[in-house]
């Protein structure tokens, strides 16, 4: 047996109590479930440990109580997150992120807050629909098709969601996470038919403008040499 002896003025006794709540519209963003890990006052030997589940509609917060032994009242907790496979964000089924030390007694939780995640809004810059009524825009990550999108003079924006798999952990702790690369290639549906397909290009920051299929234009003038009674045979 152990034999502990505690003063009941000290931090032996004391209690840490978190309320645990979820944000967010679950049914927009296309969650299923999430589910938050918590222990206490690590994963590796906890003393205190217990996994809350959150559904669609559940606002109110969820308790976690550990008793402190005198440690510093830091616990330890990650998140599991679950979509739906139609839902607003395309990407893996399952979502779960690295442990984190936390000291707030009011954890308050998105479930995409530690997911990566990319989105790009597509509209015409001096994209002309009388020129050309049809827009199509390829995107791919890391070289991988990943959606396409139209654009038209009806729908003339549209919006390119998308989550990405989690980035192996790197040998070194502190090396930074290698962004994922997005690329677009716009192709262009003359108004007299035919196409102009450009080039992969690669797309930097939320926004994608979409201009004309040609840099410039120049106007030509064109004067007839052969006289009005040619005959081509």
């Amino acid at each position: 047996p152990k034999i502990v002896d505690a003063d009941d003025s000290g931090t032996f006794w004391d209690k840490l109590d978190v309320n645990v709540r979820a944000l967010g519209d679950f049914n927009a963003l296309g969650v299923r479930r999430l589910v938050v890990q918590l222990a206490y006052p690590d994963e590796n030997q906890p003393d205190a440990q217990r996994a809350l589940t959150f559904e669609p509609g559940e606002a109110g917060p969820k308790p976690f109580s550990a008793w402190t032994n005198g440690k510093p009242p830091r616990y330890r907790a990650r998140t599991e997150v679950q979509f739906d496979e139609d839902g607003a964000w395309p990407g893996p089924p399952i979502h779960t992120s690295a442990w984190q030390t936390q000291q707030s007694l009011e954890l308050a939780l998105h479930p995409l807050s530690e997911v990566p995640r990319v989105e790009i809004e597509i509209s015409p810059g001096t994209l002309s629909f009388g020129e050309t009524p049809q827009v199509q825009v390829d995107l791919r990550i890391d070289g991988k098709p990943a959606a396409t999108h139209w654009l038209t003079e009806a729908e003339p924006t549209a919006r390119f969601r998308q989550r990405l798999a989690a980035a192996p952990a790197a040998a070194d702790a502190g090396a930074p996470a290698v962004p994922s690369r997005v690329e677009a290639r716009i192709t262009w549906f003359l108004a007299g038919g035919g196409k102009v397909e450009g080039d992969w290009q690669v797309v930097d920051g939320t926004a994608l403008l979409v201009h004309r299929p040609w840099r410039s234009t120049r106007s030509v003038r064109l004067v007839p040499l052969l006289p009005d009674d040619f005959i081509e045979a």
